[in-house]
């Protein structure tokens, strides 16, 4: 994977130029590029993967603000129980969808939430969790999300090519010859841009919780006499 300013070194010699002013531009229009990139399939590309674990204590609240970097949702998330054991899977649904549900007498638990930004929420301004019904008991969800992309998120681009044709295409004074090729090469596959399914799966590894890692650690003690 090339860095950021092997990117940029790149395209100055394609442009023949070297000058600090033209290097500048050309590292902003690789961050706007980026980010034009990584803002497609509603920001779902593995390195702006995050997870945020939001303690659920029953009777309270059914609305969480989620972290200030949040920008889209993977569908499903797991449960835990107090002793960080697994309980259940949880999912995201719409609001009018759970709307629906409700309508139609459909069972609803709290593993079911959708996601609603609110200006005057119970913790502030953002985007907030908000469970279908209120939990009844304590529980941990390993919330799994995309965070927004930013500018300075150049490495999480995989398609090197592409990211050059934009910027060549953006710059059309300093790429005069290829600016057009390059603008109908980038523009033709920007909408239906993302990344391979294999790279937004990531291999699954099975651990303990921390209550069994724990466990295992003193039995393998002592089993070895210490």
């Amino acid at each position: 994977m090339a860095s950021p300013a092997r990117i940029v070194d790149g395209l100055m010699a394609d442009c023949g130029k070297s000058s600090p002013e033209i290097r500048a531009r050309i590292e902003r229009k690789v961050g706007e590029i980026a980010l034009e990139m990584l803002s497609q399939n509603e920001g779902r590309f593995y390195a702006l993967a995050k997870n945020q674990e939001i303690s659920i204590r029953a009777g309270t609240t059914r609305e969480y603000l989620l972290d200030t970097d949040f920008f889209c949702t993977k569908p499903e998330f797991d449960i835990y129980d107090e002793d960080g054991d697994f309980l259940r899977v949880g999912y995201i649904l719409s609001k009018a969808e759970i709307r629906d549900r409700r309508r139609a007498d459909a069972p609803l638990g709290s593993n079911i939430c959708y996601i609603e930004y609110q200006k005057d929420g119970v913790s502030g301004r953002g985007w907030y969790l908000i469970l279908a019904t209120n939990p009844t008991e304590n529980m941990t969800y390993d919330f799994e999300f995309y965070r927004e992309p930013t500018e300075k998120d150049v490495s999480a681009i995989k398609d090197i090519g592409m990211l050059k044709s934009g910027v060549r295409a953006g710059l059309p004074d300093l790429f005069e010859e290829t600016a057009e090729v390059d603008a109908h090469k980038y523009l033709s596959r920007l909408e239906g841009f993302h990344e391979k399914i294999s790279r937004t799966i990531p291999t699954v590894i099975m651990t303990p919780n921390v209550r069994n890692a724990a466990k295992n650690r003193h039995d393998h003690k002592i089993g070895r006499g210490l």
